[in-house]
Order: structure tokens, then sequence, then C-alpha cells
């Protein structure tokens, strides 16, 4: 567990449990469908069971709480950033950032893609040291994702 204060607000990092999965599906779905509308929302309804029961299991999930409530998560497959995700209220306060440089830091390079229309992701990630490696079709959606790559700066 890991506390920080971000903004004047303390906040605590900490390793998801099983239990918590229902509200992480419940959180991914709501920001999918607001931040990513340009795809069908039932799309993001059909994903939510697997979300539950395939994606969080298999990866290494880490929960931002403000006041014991979890305002969002950022899940990993070894070096691959499989899910970051702010509730919409608790964002712009630096949130993502912190979960971000939680998993950097034992990372020396990161992998990532987002949907090239979802710009306020690209905008974050490319503050966030991050560049565009390749873009191609999503199979499941067919809208254009970029394969994004942070890499640890060597001295």
């Amino acid at each position: 567990m890991v506390n920080n204060k971000i903004k004047n607000n303390t906040v605590k990092i900490r390793a998801a449990l099983p239990t918590d999965n229902e509200a992480l599906a419940e959180l991914w779905l709501a920001v999918s469908i607001r931040s990513q509308n340009f795809i069908e929302k039932n799309y993001w309804i059909s994903q939510k069971s697997e979300m539950i029961h395939k994606y969080l299991p298999l990866a290494e999930t880490w929960i931002l709480e403000n006041d014991e409530k979890i305002a969002g998560f950022v899940s990993m497959e070894n070096n691959y950033l499989d899910a970051l995700f702010i509730k919409s209220e608790e964002q712009r306060k630096g949130y993502g950032k912190a979960l971000l440089d939680h998993v950097k830091e034992n990372r020396n390079f990161i992998d990532l893609k987002v949907y090239t229309k979802n710009q306020a992701a690209m905008d974050f990630y490319t503050r966030e040291g991050f560049v565009i490696v390749n873009t191609e079709a999503n199979p499941d959606t067919r809208e254009n994702e970029h394969l994004m790559r942070w890499n640890r700066k060597t001295v």
C-alpha cells in the first residue's frame, strides 16, 4: 500500500483483491462508454463479463482510493498496460499520473494501445512520455489504435 499526497488529497494505492473486480468493471464500463463513445455502447456492455472473469484476474491491478472509495485503477500484464481508468468525477486530479508512476517504478518499458479517436487519452500518454510505435485497426471494433511505448530513460 502506498500513500500519496495529490493536490491536497491524501490517496492510497493498494493491490486489487478479487472482491474488487465487480466494482472495477463497473468503473471501466462507465468510463469506456463516456470516453470512447465512437464505439457502440453495446460493445462495451458485452465485454463486462470478460473484464470481471478473464482480464482482471489475469492482470496485476492497483487501485487508487480517495477517502476509502475507489477513484481509479491500473491493470498490467507484464509490461503491457491493459487498463488505466479514473472515475469521471475524479479526473484531472493527478490520479491517472499517480497510478502510471506507480507501475513505471519497476519497469524499463511499458506498451499500451489507445484508440486514435480518444484524444484525451492520447494527450495524457504523450505527456507521460509515451510515443507511437505503430497504428492498426482493432479487429473487434474496427477502430484504429496506436501502439504506444514508454521507455525508462537511462543516464
